[in-house]
């Protein structure tokens, strides 16, 4: 069993699930983590997706002990919660291994659902061995000027410690995006996860944003399906 329940929510598709009890990623935290592995970087100006495998032996009453959300076809992870197996595989893992927030779970023993839903209800109902193939989150910086938070032109909504991008219109962060190089585009289902280097819960990056007057900064993770 999973260490949370799971909450519909339903301002999102039908595809949006969020497991709840998920905690604050401070500002030096998010700045002293590393991706480690594979450091090419491609003409974009992004990293290359850097991918591990997680090996896990999981019984009946095992805690997996990660939070979980699932948008689209992204099944990304939201809080390693300290107990379970995770949590037990991150101790005495490779450092390259190490299960982080914000990962996204990409097969559960080589099944990849063509939605994030059905990739974690394989993994919610899987035991014994579980062979997990995991990926390394791409976030960059993206500046945007705006007089106020209608003239950004983007539909926001808060998540647990980002806000989760539902849709992008006319507005200052279009503009931003005909500039940038297409992985470094802001689009539906992007997380914004600070603001001017702020952090914090997805109702405080909101409030942030909806008090814009000016330049504001924002680190965005994005992924592969989403800017395809």
């Amino acid at each position: 069993m999973f260490s949370c329940c799971c909450e519909e929510v339903t301002a999102l598709d039908e595809d949006m699930i969020y497991l709840q009890n998920l905690q604050k990623l401070s500002e030096l935290e998010f700045k002293e983590r590393s991706v480690p592995g594979n450091t090419e970087v491609v003409p974009n100006g992004l990293p290359a997706p850097v991918s591990y495998h997680v090996i896990l032996e999981r019984r009946s009453d095992d805690l997996l002990g990660m939070d979980l959300s699932a948008a689209g076809p992204v099944l990304m992870v939201d809080e390693i919660t300290g107990d379970g197996l995770i949590g037990n595989w991150n101790k005495s893992c490779p450092p390259g291994a190490i299960v982080s927030k914000y990962d996204r779970v990409l097969t559960v023993n080589g099944y990849r659902g063509s939605k994030a839903r059905q990739t974690l209800e394989k993994l919610k109902s899987t035991f014994g061995q579980i062979i997990l193939v995991l990926e390394r989150p791409l976030i960059f910086l993206a500046t945007v000027v705006g007089q106020d938070y209608d003239s950004l032109g983007v539909t926001l909504q808060p998540g647990s410690s980002y806000l989760i991008v539902e849709g992008v219109g006319d507005g200052s962060v279009e503009a931003y995006n005909q500039q940038a190089n297409t992985p470094q585009k802001i689009v539906q289902n992007c997380r914004i996860l600070a603001v001017d280097g702020a952090t914090g819960s997805g109702d405080k990056l909101m409030s942030q944003l909806q008090s814009i007057n000016g330049a504001a900064r924002l680190q965005v993770l994005t992924c592969s399906e989403w800017i395809a």
